[in-house]
Order: structure tokens, then sequence, then C-alpha cells
């Protein structure tokens, strides 16, 4: 898999727009490049030029990976960048997993990633012009303080509307002419986040009692979102209502 993130240029001045354009080789295509065509893309020499690297190529490597390209890409999406090369205006955003500058038409988790399902039909769309081959998502989610109840029940329409969005853009995708062959969020239970090492970033349809030092019960219980999707499995992502 990779991960991908939807870049945007943060006005139409052309040095932001070539600077989101490299970003989005650089960061999106970079892996899926070497994948899916079987070969190093041309635009990657510049990186490896700054940092002096040469790339240690055998005999057959370079037939190995034009003869053994990937039959379908998978990929990680959870939010969209913007590039602000100028720094016009723009606010940078805070603890956003790429940097970046805040976009005014988008709201942001409590991380500062930049929730925005129409970027997942962006990216779903850039990837099958590019490639031509079937995409799998295969982690989409959101990274929320949970605050549970008496019960320790959590009622999180905030997660159960942002899949439902991501939802809703698969299948405007699809409509686009996109084939995509399945989808799995992240995640189905809570667990310390990778990209920041907290147990209080909760991206699960379960709780589980345990704090960031990891003290508490471990006792888990299902969320309001638990029950939500499982609707939404049960009836192929036709019935997204809560």
């Amino acid at each position: 898999m990779i991960i991908y993130a939807t870049t945007y240029a943060y006005d139409s001045n052309p040095v932001n727009q070539l600077a989101a354009m490299q970003r989005t080789q650089s960061f999106n295509f970079y892996c899926a490049d070497v994948q899916a065509n079987g070969r190093y893309p041309y635009y990657e020499q510049l990186l490896w030029d700054s940092l002096g690297v040469t790339l240690a190529i055998e005999p057959g490597d370079l037939e190995l990976l034009a003869n053994n390209t990937v039959d379908y890409i998978g990929f990680s999406y959870y939010m969209s960048t913007t590039v602000n090369e100028t720094h016009a205006e723009g606010e940078d955003t805070e603890g956003n997993l790429l940097g970046g500058t805040h976009n005014p038409f988008l709201e942001a988790s409590e991380w500062g990633w930049e929730i925005d399902p129409t970027g997942l039909r962006i990216a779903l769309n850039q990837l099958y012009d590019r490639y031509g081959k079937p995409l799998f998502v295969v982690e989409n989610g959101l990274g929320a303080i949970d605050k549970p109840d008496s019960n320790l029940y959590v009622a999180d329409d905030y997660r159960i509307n942002y899949l439902r969005q991501h939802i809703e853009a698969m299948a405007d995708a699809i409509a686009d002419g996109v084939t995509l062959m399945g989808y799995t969020p992240w995640g189905c239970i809570d667990l310390v986040s990778m990209s920041t090492g907290e147990m209080s970033k909760r991206y699960g349809f379960i709780y589980v009692d345990l704090d960031d030092t990891l003290s508490g019960s471990g006792d888990r219980h299902k969320k309001k979102s638990f029950s939500w999707y499982q609707k939404v499995i049960a009836t192929h992502g036709e019935d997204l209502t809560h």
C-alpha cells in the first residue's frame, strides 16, 4: 500500500502550483509509479541528486521491476494537504502529518488533519487515471478524543459523519468510472496511534479503557459507530443513516 494525501496549491500563484505538483509526484506517486509502472520515475532524480544518492541497481533489477508490476493499488487516505510556498496569508497547520497551510475550506481534526472527503474522490480519480488499475482503500478513519459516559459508552457521531462522507465520496468516484475493489476503515478497535504514540487518539468502533500511560481496566465497549458500521456492511454501503 501507499499513503495518499490529495495535494492542493494554496492559490493560483504558479510557484504554489509547481510546489503542489512536485509534492504530488514525490509523496503520492513515487512508490506507486515504481510498483505499477515498473520503473523509477524521472522526477525523483532531482531528489537523489540533492541527497547525493546513487541507487544500487544490480544487473537484472530493472527487468524484475518491469516484469512484476502490481495488479491493484492499495492506499490509505485520511486527509488532504495544501502547499503554500509563497507563504501568502496562509496559517500553518499544527499536527498535520505532512505539514502545510490550513485550507480555509476545510475543517480539521483535533490533531490538525484536515477532513476532506472530496479529496478522496479526487485521489481515486487521480490514481485510476494514472495507472488504470483497480484500487483498494485499505485505511481511512478519524482520530479523535472520545469522551465516554459513566457506562463507558461513546456516542461518536463525529466519526460516523466522517466515515459516511468518505463512503459517499467513494460512491461518487465509482460513478465517475473508477474501479474500486474494496474499502477497510482504520480501525476496528482503539489502539496506540502510530503517528503520535497516543492511546487518546482513537480511531476504533470499540472503546478500550486505557489512557496514554496504558493505565485502565483494558475493558472493551462498543461505540455508537460499531452498530452503525455493522449496518453499513450488511447493506453493502446502501444504508448510511444513523
